[in-house]
């Protein structure tokens, strides 16, 4: 499905009770009296007919679809719940690939982003907010999120130098202790707490 035609069928359900279309489409809110937290999302896949699934690629082939909870403060106004969660990085995938060929740019790069208002726990009303197209076609946007990334990568290198030392700290043999640790901090970028 192309992403232009979900907007049209999520379009129908603006300002409707999602948990009426969870109930229609036979997903659970609650299980053993724990909330599924994930409910809104998988109500959505559903009601645009894509299996449960658990792939890193983007759910629809070339765009992803993200769901989010909105709820009123103090003041009134709608704020967003929580954070969104794009997806689970992988320090190794970090370090070995470029950030265009990552699974977090495919599926960054063109994203449906559906807000619903989070009333209370119970979730016994939710009404669809809004939709929003996301797209990483604007070049500082891209900028930016690769250098966040870049800025990671820099991280995840100095944790696993960190950690390689570390392994080697705990070294029954001094001689090898001192070595490693030596090695460990001997520059900048493997002082990982520098970097945090």
């Amino acid at each position: 499905m192309e992403r232009a035609d979900a907007v049209k069928l999520l379009n129908q359900l603006l300002n409707q009770d999602l948990v009426a279309v969870a109930q229609q489409h036979g997903v659970a809110i609650f299980v053993n009296e724990k909330k599924n937290k994930g409910w809104a999302g998988h109500t959505l896949e559903r009601y645009l007919q894509l299996p449960l699934n658990s792939s890193r690629a983007p759910n629809f082939g070339s765009w992803e679809l993200k769901s989010t909870s909105l709820v009123y403060g103090r003041d009134g106004n709608l704020r967003v719940k929580e954070t969104v969660a794009i997806t689970m990085l992988d320090p190794i995938e970090i370090l070995q690939k470029e950030f265009e060929e990552s699974h977090l740019y495919n599926k960054l790069r063109k994203t449906l982003l559906v807000a619903r208002i989070h009333e209370s726990q119970l979730d016994t009303r939710s009404i669809l907010h809004s939709i929003a197209e996301f797209d990483l076609n604007d070049p500082a946007l891209h900028r930016a999120l690769k250098a966040d990334t870049t800025a990671f990568a820099k991280w995840c290198a100095a944790v696993s130098s960190y950690r390689a030392g570390w392994v080697a700290l705990s070294s029954p043999e001094p001689k090898a202790r001192a070595t490693a640790a030596r090695r460990a901090l001997s520059t900048p970028e493997k002082n990982w707490w520098r970097i945090c």
